[in-house]
């Protein structure tokens, strides 16, 4: 776990900004991304909320924090309490009855068959976002081989903004043609930085693919 006011120096130095006076907003904006984008693509935040059935109601919400993502499904599984069960996922395909088990559609709502009868409890795992960095208090926990791959993230993000190459251009006094994608080294530089992104997370095993059991 690191905080903010320290972690963001540490992408400083990445991005030639080792005062953090040259673009603030942009680094916070990105890191943010990064975190976003870790828990959609390998690993978020192992979380649970509880259902308790009423007899009726066969939908429930899904928490406004659970990842999305086309590769990852918000629900990890669903564990009736009462019968001590685990509910299988259930399939779905045009123009068939629906099956018994759990269900996300349509997107951002859990349906249920059969529906929970009264006083029945149910616990929902679910993989959740990491928390918003919002400022120098803010606390980054996530683990602890990932802090390199965020950094790197952010950093590639953080020198592909316009305003951040234009300060940094000046800087390093590049000739003139580097405004061209294909001679601008900031842009290859950003591109190297974001695929070292992937090939942290690549190098390591994503645990909330893992089976859920009790």
């Amino acid at each position: 776990m690191k905080t903010w006011a320290a972690f963001k120096y540490e992408i400083g130095r990445i991005v030639n900004d080792p005062q953090l006076t040259k673009f603030p907003d942009d680094m916070l904006a990105c890191v943010n991304d990064a975190l976003r984008m870790l828990a959609s693509a390998h690993t978020g935040v192992a979380s649970v909320y509880s259902i308790v059935g009423d007899g009726a109601t066969a939908s429930f919400p899904i928490p406004n924090n659970a990842v999305s993502s086309s590769d990852i499904s918000r629900i990890r599984g669903v564990y009736d309490e009462t019968n001590e069960v685990w509910l299988k996922e259930a399939d779905m395909y045009p123009g068939s009855k629906a099956k018994e088990g759990w269900l996300v559609w349509p997107d951002g709502t859990l349906r249920l068959k059969p529906v929970p009868d009264n006083g029945d409890e149910l616990t929902v795992h679910y993989i959740a976002y990491y928390d918003e960095v919002v400022d120098d208090t803010s606390t980054i926990n996530i683990p602890g081989w990932s802090f390199e791959a965020v950094k790197l993230y952010t950093a590639g993000r953080v020198i592909q903004s316009p305003t951040s190459q234009l300060t940094l251009l000046a800087n390093f006094r590049t000739k003139v043609d580097s405004g061209n994608p294909e001679h601008n080294p900031l842009l290859q530089l950003s591109k190297y930085y974001i695929q070292q992104f992937w090939d942290i997370l690549n190098a390591n095993y994503a645990p909330q693919l893992d089976k859920l059991v009790v």
